[in-house]
């Protein structure tokens, strides 16, 4: 499984470039959150991937992610991070459950 993200705030060549490790080693461990939380209703998920991250370096791929995704800033990107998962968690805000009154007593 492989994720892949047009980068927010890691947007510039100089932050791509501080991610790259050392040839000899898959990428930098990084971890990436995304989450929808309605602070009204008080519900929503949060999602934490964990695992290496490489610069995606071709030029198709950059393109093809660009046309998918969709960022929530203004300005425009200029690269992309592969994330080859090794550690996947997360959480679901949900209403309180009411127990039926007969359950509640019991």
């Amino acid at each position: 499984m492989t994720a892949t993200r047009r980068m927010r705030e890691l947007d510039r060549a100089e932050a791509l470039a501080s991610l790259v490790g050392p040839a000899d080693v898959p990428g930098v461990v990084v971890a990436y959150e995304a989450d929808a939380i309605d602070p009204v209703m008080h519900l929503g998920w949060s999602v934490v991937v964990t695992g290496y991250a490489c610069p995606v370096s071709d030029a198709d791929e950059v393109a093809r992610f660009a046309s998918l995704l969709r960022p929530w800033v203004g300005r425009p990107r200029t690269g992309a991070l592969r994330i080859r998962p090794d550690l996947v968690t997360g959480f679901r805000l949900e209403a309180e459950r009411t127990l039926p009154e007969t359950a509640a007593r019991g």
